[in-house]
């Protein structure tokens, strides 16, 4: 300070200044509403394209990041949070959501040497035909069809089409054929 006569006096003050925060934790962090901890999974239906994730910073002056929780696929589907504390440290959190696989065995069309078979009794082929030519085509892409029995003989037989879904869930249809 200097007076009006020139005299000057300093005066020191001393000033402590907090060093930001270090604090990269997370107080809760939830994904479709269940709590879930570092690398843990959390199973949604078949189906689920997106979901909540919640993530809170443990220090309020931490910024956190969450990517994922949307535009999921069957199987497993990535979440990264990314806390950065007030001084610049960061910490990633990681967890798993995993979208079950379709259990969906239907078909969109069946027909056997072009025809739709009949709901009920057998599809009729003229004497001497010895070969069904099944098409079956299920309705999910990631389902798998297999058709046995296509080898026909004079007679009654049966044409088999099994249809898997991608979960493992299995559907036989059974056509009878009468030559």
């Amino acid at each position: 300070v200097t007076a009006a006569d020139g005299t000057v006096r300093v005066i020191q003050v001393p000033v402590y200044v907090t060093p930001l925060s270090s604090n990269a934790n997370l107080s809760s962090f939830k994904v479709n509403g269940q709590d879930v901890v570092e690398g843990q999974a959390v199973n949604v239906p078949f189906g689920t394209v997106s979901v909540p994730v919640v993530a809170t910073a443990a220090d309020a002056e931490a910024l956190v990041a969450v990517v994922g929780g949307s535009a999921l696929r069957t199987g497993a589907n990535q979440v990264v949070v990314t806390v950065t504390a007030a001084n610049g440290a960061r910490r990633t959190f990681q967890a798993v959501i995993q979208v079950a696989k379709s259990s969906n065995t239907a078909l969109s069309s069946l027909t056997v040497n072009g025809a739709v078979p009949p709901a009920l009794g057998a599809v009729v082929f003229p004497a001497r035909t010895a070969l069904a030519v099944v098409r079956a085509v299920a309705v999910d892409p990631d389902a798998a069809v297999v058709v046995s029995g296509t080898a026909l003989v004079s007679g009654d037989n049966t044409v088999v089409v099994t249809v898997t879904a991608a979960d493992g869930t299995v559907r036989v249809i059974q056509v009878p054929v009468y030559v």
